[in-house]
């Protein structure tokens, strides 16, 4: 069996804490190629990465390097010859890390994107992840069953029950902000801008976050309130400087929380006040679903129809106004999100975790057989948390 692992993408993080342990794994069953370019912009394939996994000497690494190497983060400069590369590899299956969408799905073999695992607002640890058909389908799950819909949310109903608890008491109150009351309040939060992220090229509207907001007001023109909430990664990284410039610029339509480090989120807490969130393609999307909150969803990508998202500002608005706003059902967040944990999240240092699962994850995106470990992985990560 052979298998390549494309990552354009790839950070260093992910290369130690997801990457590196499925390579590891993979390797000892299959043959496997990693395909990447040289480090540009805190992504790509360097010696650390090399000397990390060198005492596997049957891994076929492909550098990437040459004048076009940064290309690949998101249009290859020669998409025909990256193509026609791999198609010379013949793998059985390609997991990838990779913005670009449009080039890897020219690969032979069954191929998937490694994306986040996280489920706003579940606990679940940064390091989980599952192999998507796309990069940011959200609330994708299949037809359940009574049985199978009982199972998954009678064993995630304690834990959403106690979330939901813990967000109330926590939950930001309106006057603490001088929020206005004649317009409806709306929250978006703002999603992570490092340098290395390069999935925002697939947004709708401007990439960068300050242009954005500036957009959003633009349509908006005084209809709504909004009240943005930062990453907490850019808080960390990049300060607010160019956020803050661009809020007071919307001349009273917006304004931005305090940051937050401590849960629930500043999303979170403010979800829980707000008429109604504007998201793209983040976990965010979650929280709306998990309180029930209609929202507007700004993206390329496929929604769920269970979610009842928006697909444009305007009839929000319009239906916030009149009152009949429609909102996603809390009951199908729950099996929606008990369905991901259960069946598509892993550790990908799982000391359980072999060539086996990984390929059917990738040959059987559905498997029932396969819940009770899901369910039983993040309760043993709440035990641990709770010791």
């Amino acid at each position: 069996m052979k298998v390549l692992f494309y990552l354009p993408v790839i950070t260093p993080w992910w290369f130690e804490n997801i990457v590196a342990p499925m390579i590891r794994r993979v390797s000892a069953e299959a043959e496997v190629t990693v395909l990447a370019p040289a480090p540009w912009s805190g992504t790509g394939i360097g010696p650390a990465e090399l000397e990390r996994l060198a005492d596997l000497p049957q891994i076929r690494w492909c550098l990437i390097e040459g004048e076009d190497h940064r290309s690949y983060r998101t249009r290859p400069a020669d998409p025909d010859g990256l193509a026609g590369f791999v198609a010379d590899l013949q793998p059985d299956y390609v997991i990838c890390r990779s913005a670009d969408r449009d080039t890897p799905r020219r690969f032979p073999g069954k191929v998937r994107f490694l994306m986040e695992g996280g489920v706003a607002p579940y606990p679940l640890p940064s390091q989980w992840v599952w192999l998507a058909e796309d990069l940011f389908d959200h609330g994708e799950m299949p037809d359940l069953d009574t049985d199978q819909r009982a199972e998954l949310t009678g064993w995630l109903r304690p834990l959403a029950d106690r979330l939901r608890a813990r967000i109330a008491r926590a939950a930001y109150r309106p006057d603490d902000f001088n929020w206005p009351d004649d317009v409806p309040r709306l929250l978006m939060p703002i999603e992570y801008a490092h340098h290395e992220n390069f999935f925002p090229m697939h947004r709708p509207g401007p990439e960068a976050n300050d242009a954005l907001i500036l957009h959003i007001a633009q349509q908006l023109r005084g209809r709504a309130f909004v009240t943005l909430a930062n990453h907490p990664l850019n808080d960390l990284h990049l300060g607010r400087g160019t956020l803050m410039a661009a809020v007071a610029a919307t001349r009273g339509q917006m304004a931005m929380l305090p940051e937050c480090r401590d849960a629930p989120s500043a999303s979170e807490r403010a979800a829980a006040v707000v008429d109604a969130m504007i998201v793209g393609d983040s976990k965010a999307f979650g929280v709306a679903a998990f309180l029930g909150l209609p929202f507007a969803r700004l993206s390329r990508f496929k929604t769920a129809s269970w979610l009842n998202a928006y697909p444009a500002l305007d009839p929000l608005i319009a239906d916030l106004k009149r009152g009949r706003a429609r909102s996603p059902s809390p009951e199908d967040a729950l099996a929606w999100a008990a369905f991901h944990i259960a069946n598509n999240a892993f550790d990908p240092a799982d000391p359980q975790l072999g060539l086996a699962d990984i390929v059917d994850r990738i040959d059987r995106p559905v498997a029932p057989e396969r819940w009770a470990a899901g369910m039983a992985r993040l309760d043993a990560v709440l035990m641990e948390s709770a010791a």
